[in-house]
């Protein structure tokens, strides 16, 4: 793992820790977009309904694992919404 001081050995590669998809943040595929907010170009206030929800959430479905949405006002990026698991 990476640390402040540099590699502590804990994985043998950089490689390692995409394994499994653990220790990931990823995009939420551009098919669950849709599926969830009806377009490719969701905004802060789609977001915000559908995070309130249990199916989002859903879509990170293992731990040490997230998703992120790349949320849109007047069709620009403008944000990001992070939802996922810690390992805790």
């Amino acid at each position: 793992m990476f640390t402040a001081h540099g590699w502590d050995g804990e994985c043998d590669s950089v490689e390692e820790l995409w394994t499994d998809d653990y220790h990931t943040v990823r995009p939420l595929p551009l098919d669950r977009l849709v599926h969830h907010f009806g377009t490719g170009r969701p905004t802060v206030e789609q977001y915000t309904r559908a995070i309130a929800g249990r199916a989002l959430q859903d879509e990170a479905d293992m731990r040490w694992t997230g998703r992120f949405v790349v949320l849109h006002t007047d069709g620009e990026p403008t944000h990001l919404g992070l939802f996922g698991y810690s390992g805790d």
